[in-house]
């Protein structure tokens, strides 16, 4: 009687919650590729996002459900696929997904389905700007009105524009970083009003940070003590053993075959499966800017102390 509600050892869904410029593809595609080192039978390589609007390169099946525009509707269809494919899919979710006109019918489906919800989110709120300066789409972190991108001689690169339109929608900021970075540019400023940084680093503190992020999720009803880590312990910790041990921590929290893994056997695996680390993102990014030490210099200014900390 007791196994008919038995939790699956891999889950057919596992969420993981992001909000803009936080490397949310690099931590899709490494959760992936550790539970196939950790023994998962299949994990789903779909690249699609099911609730990306720019994004249809999700299971076709789904596409031919009646309603299928529905959020609830495509959160069971996959459900259904993975389970009948023994599979487990992983893809992003966001604050914005849950609070849209349809969100009642999602967060119903979420807690009918039990999917795992991994939370994830930047430390320093001055490394979060340093990326999302980049992200010329989203006015929320700056935009083009906070940031642009220019050439080596100073002129204005529209490079976020022109990639965010090719290949019929299906890139974006991350593609125009690259792009930018390849071309040699450089970040500056449009502003150098010290209260615009200070209220943008708070804004982003404030709407980015872990215990906000859990919060979210408890007061949604989706996870009673959802298991936060930090893009610095995932992706950016040098210290091997160390990084290993934050990402068992937090894939076992949604995946109960992680979770009754011995801690050090399974810490080994990721380990061994993890990429190595490269060089800090968030110095490559400031390289970039005309001045690091200017932008650090406004955030004191406007009495950003603490979100400064690095």
């Amino acid at each position: 009687m007791g196994t008919a509600n038995a939790v699956p050892p891999w889950p057919p869904l596992l969420a993981l919650y992001v909000h803009g410029c936080e490397a949310s593809s690099s931590l899709v595609q490494t959760t992936r590729a550790l539970l196939r080192a950790l023994g998962a039978p299949r994990v789903s390589n779909w690249v699609g996002e099911p609730y990306n609007k720019n994004q249809w390169g999700w299971p076709a099946e789904c596409n031919e459900t009646a309603h299928a525009h529905a959020l609830g509707v495509r959160l069971n269809c996959l459900h259904r696929l993975a389970a009948a494919d023994a599979s487990t899919y992983v893809f992003k979710v966001n604050t914005a997904l849950f609070e849209s006109p349809q969100a009642r019918f999602l967060l119903d489906a979420y807690r009918k389905l039990a999917v795992p919800v991994l939370v994830y989110a930047r430390e320093s709120a001055l490394q979060l700007l340093a990326c999302c300066v980049r992200d010329c789409f989203n006015t929320q972190t700056g935009g083009e009105k906070f940031a642009t991108l220019v050439d080596a001689a100073g002129r204005p690169m529209p490079l976020c524009r022109r990639f965010n339109n090719s290949y019929r929608g299906m890139r974006g900021p991350a593609d125009a970083v690259r792009a930018s970075v390849e071309a040699g540019s450089r970040v500056r400023l449009v502003t150098n009003d010290s209260a615009a940084v200070c209220a943008r680093l708070n804004a982003l503190r404030a709407s980015r940070s872990l215990g906000r992020r859990s919060a979210f999720l408890r007061i949604h009803g989706m996870d009673a003590a959802p298991a936060p880590a930090s893009f610095e312990q995932l992706l950016l910790d040098a210290n091997a053993s160390r990084r290993a041990a934050a990402w068992r921590v937090w894939l076992s929290h949604g995946v109960p075959a992680v979770a009754a893994f011995p801690p050090s056997r399974a810490e080994a695996i990721i380990a061994h499966a993890l990429p190595p680390v490269r060089p800090s993102a968030c110095s490559n990014v400031w390289a970039h800017y005309e001045s690091p030490a200017a932008v650090r210099a406004l955030a004191r200014e406007g009495g950003c102390v603490d979100a400064v900390a690095t």
